[in-house]
């Protein structure tokens, strides 16, 4: 080969690798992928297919496949027999016909007859992409049957793009996870005194405020413990709560309907076994654009035995600055707006009098508001 040809093929597969690891979204992560597959390995076509519980079913990619329904592509998909060897062989990446089968048990198979003949096609190799110990992507490589085999160095070549293709897979998931995550917060800004956790459709949280924390500690260890929650600590989600998380998950999942955090029947909820009021709701939220993504999970602590949900006269805008108040903060607030004195508080909660104003001081820098405003604050009509 000329030396110019070889240089500029060598630009061109260049370009298209950081054009792949430039990928915003999944579309331009197939665009660039599908690209850089051709420039080389010339003279095949492909075809995505994502795992339907790692991303909704409608986001396959048949890019030059003859399949023309989305019900193909998934008969095509879970009938594949390197797809069956790829499951069942874990520490492989890569594989082809050659792998599981001869050549006559191909051609005799149903599989072939099926989706390979009526297309022309005749070999075919397949990447397989995991994330921890789960199958969640596939990318295969067609070639016509008056084309040949793919060769030891083409296999070596493939092997060498797995990297960068799953690299680029990865960072493009995560990327659509933190915009997810983002919508998630931008949707439950209202009523952000409510105590609010963001999951992901795996159930690892993305995003819980102080008052959840408080929450999830009083519905797992009591009043006590949540009254002496330190800021630093740990969220733990309460196990029953998780449990109606994953059994919302197994309901989409089986109904596959996106779209369905506008009805009512979306928020399901959790009533305490012992504490009277206290309840968890689940509600699925499907924020991504249509057919990209799974749905994430938002869950709300309500406690209407909780003091500060007696005295929300005030405005809202007002009233949303006491989700920055810690438990004890709002107990000191409450008996504030009671018209108690720092002793009558101090002797009502079984505190010293200089704990309560510490805490008073406290409070004030969090809403910059001196005791007679913030009395004010909360009866203002």
């Amino acid at each position: 080969m000329h030396p110019r040809r070889i240089t500029n093929a060598f630009d061109a597969q260049l370009q298209a690798l950081l054009e792949l690891h430039a990928a915003q979204g999944f579309k331009e992560f197939w665009r660039s992928a599908r690209r850089l597959l051709h420039l080389a390995l010339p003279g095949t076509t492909a075809w995505f297919a994502p795992a339907p519980d790692w991303m909704a079913p409608s986001a396959t990619f048949r890019a030059e496949t003859a399949l023309k329904t989305e019900s193909q592509f998934q008969r095509f998909q879970e009938r594949h027999p390197l797809r069956a060897f790829l499951l069942a062989n874990p520490r492989k990446h890569l594989a082809t016909f050659s792998d599981v089968m001869t050549d006559g048990q191909l051609l005799r198979s149903s599989f072939y007859r099926e989706f390979m003949a009526p297309s022309h096609d005749r070999f075919s190799a397949v990447l397989a992409f995991r994330h921890r110990t789960s199958l969640c992507a596939l990318i295969g490589l067609n070639r016509l049957q008056n084309g040949r085999d793919f060769s030891p160095a083409e296999l070596r070549t493939l092997r060498s793009l797995h990297w960068h293709l799953g690299e680029a897979l990865n960072s493009v998931r995560n990327l659509q996870r933190e915009r997810s995550a983002h919508g998630v917060l931008e949707l439950v800004l209202a009523p952000l005194p409510l105590p609010i956790v963001a999951l992901d459709w795996e159930l690892e949280v993305l995003y819980h405020n102080r008052a959840a924390n408080e929450s999830a500690v009083l519905w797992r260890r009591g009043h006590a413990a949540a009254r002496c929650l330190k800021p630093t600590s740990r969220f733990e989600m309460p196990a029953d709560v998780a449990a109606l998380c994953s059994e919302r998950k197994t309901a989409w999942s089986r109904s596959g309907e996106r779209g369905g955090h506008s009805s009512e029947r979306n928020n399901v909820a959790i009533a305490h076994r012992t504490l009277p009021g206290f309840q968890a709701s689940v509600r699925v939220v499907d924020l991504d654009p249509p057919g990209l993504g799974m749905p994430l999970f938002v869950v709300l602590f309500e406690n209407s035995h909780e003091p500060l949900t007696n005295l929300p006269r005030a405005g809202k805008r007002e009233f949303s600055q006491f989700a920055r108040l810690s438990v004890c903060e709002r107990e000191v607030a409450e008996l504030v707006c009671q018209g108690e004195s720092n002793k009558e508080i101090a002797a009502h909660l079984g505190k010293s009098v200089l704990t309560v104003k510490t805490q008073l001081q406290s409070i004030y820098g969090k809403l910059g508001k001196s005791r007679g405003r913030l009395i004010s604050l909360l009866f203002e009509r």
